[in-house]
């Protein structure tokens, strides 16, 4: 009986989250829009300097200090 019924357990779970209301008063969403483009801004500038340091670091031959971009840039994706 408890195979039958799971189902019907799960279906109503999944209906649970269809049903449900906006987390954030519609005041809050520009809020939300103007933090979400500082953190774009910032994210942007962060991978152009990275990257524009990272390319004068191999056309220099500071081999380590690539290494090392190379390395914590996996870190970062990975974790």
């Amino acid at each position: 009986m408890v195979f039958i019924l799971s189902p019907v357990d799960v279906m109503y779970h999944i209906g649970r989250f269809v049903y449900t209301k906006p987390p954030l008063h519609p005041g809050n969403k520009s809020h939300l829009n103007v933090v979400t483009d500082f953190f774009n801004v910032l994210w942007g500038s962060v991978c152009k300097y990275f990257v524009e340091d990272f390319c004068i670091y191999v056309h220099q031959r500071y081999w380590p200090v690539a290494l090392f971009f190379v390395v914590s840039l996996s870190g970062l994706v990975s974790g």
